[in-house]
């Protein structure tokens, strides 16, 4: 089953000059595709030149990039034109109450909307229960992350975990 590596970057790490280079190269040293190698970037790095022209060049190479924990920092909904995310991950702050009463549902449906409109697949992080899955898909989520789908795996005990299974 075709699965693809999400990997957290800081912005250290992005706006290191050789950024680029290491990541093409481990890539390439690896024998992975580029287009199932997702770099998951926190909003605030929108704003930095040199972060948007290291995170451009990767896209050009083929790798996916996610805008990861929207809607946590100050978001500027212009900044999310600023590079062209594939994936946009929303906070678990918004989804953790998904679904419960007196929970207003619109502001993660209207995120999941206008991440649809520019694109973007949405992810939920934080996702633990049946109820916030059903939930999130009833709202057009595209993907999620939490204790739901799985727990924290070693790399060598991941060919034999439940996921692989399915």
């Amino acid at each position: 089953r075709r699965f693809r590596i999400h990997v957290d970057v800081s912005m250290r790490q992005v706006v290191a000059t050789e950024f680029v280079e290491l990541v093409v190269t481990a890539i390439a040293r690896h024998g992975l595709d580029p287009g199932n190698f997702v770099l998951e970037f926190e909003e605030h790095l929108l704003g930095r030149a040199d972060a948007l022209r290291s995170l451009r060049s990767l896209e050009r190479r083929g790798i996916l990039i996610a805008i990861d924990g929207f809607g946590r920092g100050p978001s500027s909904l212009t900044a999310l034109r600023a590079v062209a995310a594939d994936y946009l991950k929303l906070d678990g702050s918004f989804t953790q109450r998904v679904g419960e009463p007196d929970h207003d549902d619109a502001l993660v449906r209207g995120t999941i909307q206008l991440a649809h409109g520019l694109g973007l697949d949405v992810i939920a992080n934080w996702v633990s229960t049946d109820e916030q899955f059903a939930r999130l898909g009833a709202l057009g989520c595209d993907f999620a992350q939490g204790f739901r789908i799985g727990r924290p795996t070693a790399a060598a005990d991941f060919g034999t975990s439940a996921v692989d299974r399915h």
